[in-house]
């Protein structure tokens, strides 16, 4: 249908099948890392890797927009593994030159917001200004304390997931396309991510133990099988679960005769992440969902979760495992006793004592640099809060400013009707998850913040779509008779 209103271009036809870019991009990557591993070549994979990453994003962002949407997806999913792997050769390296991959790539589409400029005034970019606003005030505070090599990166954090929700919005011609490359990629992620998850927590292959040995705190768990906290392809915990919980609620509605094998990897390794956010987060997405679906949908969802649950069951059956799962639900249901939640307790008192004497706020590398807590794991930091994260960041007014363009967002697409279908429900299941946990984790910044960025920008480009397929049906009378086939706000994939 979506090809009936919007003629094909030079990127929806190389978007289609016949068309390997992202075959050949990742393949070529594919083959630089895994003979760089085997030739012990860790210093060519250092550089090559986020150079690669970054040619072969730009070369497929002129190519196929949706393919791009796959490919970024793909380099934040994997890349901390990578340098992992890169470390196990040629020894451990903080910081990683490797980890910038995912924000090369995601910040070649930043280039959308010169050419596509005009797109800014439109009204359904107001939440971007806003976020774009705040974060330049946020970085000229910040300028007045740090260098600008220390801000360099801390900015990126903060734009990276801006631009990448900008581009999706601003490629609402291709929306129907960009769903699927989406929605695809985020099921395989569910299955690479929390099978190799499971088989991290019961075997620690080398450079995972390796690279765990050096990280400096104990909330990652010890350096061995059965006791660590997962954290699958990531770089952390709480990172690997509140990315599995967005896949996981979007494969949860995903018509595939895979989806039962996705969900159950996908929900074992959450749980072996032991990160009560994360299982917060699925609990909320997933009731979100299936007030939101028909009973034929509901009923396939609860199936999948129905054998997720006895499949995990089956797994935390092992002496060495169900404790641990125990320890972690009691800590949930009782928590006076526990050391995490008496730190965020005497963290907010602190913090808001600090940001009473600074309502201009320290700037964005400000929890970076002067509050960082990698070395204390019983206080808890900027980056262990949204609301923290974005006062101490933007002080009041940019927090202000920037939470006033999240709530126009959200209110925009929780009420209009183009977002009626399983996957926008999926990705409204996503902001629910995290904004239901915004006092435990800050869901704005980095991976995070960009998985909050795309579930949002996604339904205002199926808003944008919906509209202008309106706007042709009123100003084309021969695509009007089709049109009025079937309800204007419903394409292709039926809610019963």
């Amino acid at each position: 249908m979506a090809t009936a209103i919007f003629p094909p271009t030079a990127e929806t036809s190389t978007a289609s099948g016949r068309d390997y870019t992202i075959i050949v991009a990742i393949g070529a990557i594919v083959v630089l890392v895994a003979g760089c591993y085997f030739v012990g070549l860790a210093g060519v994979l250092r550089v090559g890797y986020p150079a690669a990453c970054f040619a072969a994003g730009a070369w497929i962002y002129t190519r196929s927009r949706p393919k791009y949407v796959a490919f970024t997806c793909w380099v934040w999913f994997l890349t901390a593994l990578v340098r992992r792997l890169a470390d196990f050769k040629g020894g451990y390296q903080e910081p990683s030159i490797i980890l910038l991959a995912p924000y090369l790539v995601t910040a070649v589409c930043g280039v959308d917001l010169f050419t596509r400029a005009r797109e800014l005034l439109r009204p359904r970019s107001v939440p971007f200004v806003c976020a774009l606003a705040a974060i330049l005030y946020g970085t000229l505070v910040g300028l007045t304390k740090f260098s600008p090599r220390q801000m360099g990166p801390v900015v990126l954090n903060w734009l990276v997931p801006v631009f990448f929700a900008f581009f999706i919005v601003a490629s609402y011609r291709e929306y129907e396309e960009i769903r699927r490359s989406l929605q695809s990629t985020f099921a395989l992620a569910t299955l690479v991510m929390g099978a190799y998850g499971v088989y991290q927590f019961f075997v620690l292959p080398g450079w995972d133990k390796l690279w765990l040995s050096n990280v400096k705190t104990s909330t990652f768990g010890a350096a061995e099988p059965l006791q660590l906290r997962g954290f699958s392809t990531m770089n952390a915990p709480v990172i690997f679960a509140l990315t599995m919980m967005g896949t996981l609620l979007v494969s949860l509605v995903w018509k595939s005769k895979f989806r039962l094998l996705v969900v159950v990897c996908g929900f074992i390794g959450l749980i072996f992440s032991f990160n009560r956010s994360g299982w917060i987060g699925l609990v909320a997405g997933t009731i979100f969902i299936l007030v939101k679906l028909n009973t034929r949908d509901r009923m396939r969802v609860l199936g999948g979760l129905l054998l997720a649950l006895v499949v995990a069951w089956l797994v935390i059956g092992f002496p060495d495992v169900r404790q641990p799962v125990i320890d972690k639900l009691q800590s949930m249901t009782d928590p006076k006793d526990d050391i995490s939640f008496h730190a965020r307790v005497d963290g907010y008192m602190n913090a808001f004592s600090t940001l009473s004497q600074e309502p201009y706020g320290e700037g964005v590398a400000s929890p970076d640099i002067e509050h960082g807590t990698i070395f204390n794991d019983d206080q808890i930091g900027p980056h262990d809060s949204m609301v923290l994260e974005l006062i101490y960041s933007l002080g009041w007014l940019g927090a202000f400013v920037y939470l006033i363009g999240l709530a126009i967002m959200i209110a925009r697409i929780m009420t209009h009707k183009a977002t009626y279908r399983p996957f926008e429900d999926a990705m409204k299941g996503i902001l629910v998850a995290l904004f239901a946990q915004c006092l435990l984790n800050d869901i704005v910044y980095g991976e995070v913040g960009w998985i909050m960025w795309t579930a949002g920008a996604v339904q205002l480009a199926a808003i944008a779509h919906a509209e202008a397929r309106q706007e042709m049906s009123v100003a084309s009378p021969v695509l009007a008779p089709a049109l009025g086939r079937r309800p204007l706000f419903v394409v292709e994939e039926s809610r019963s």
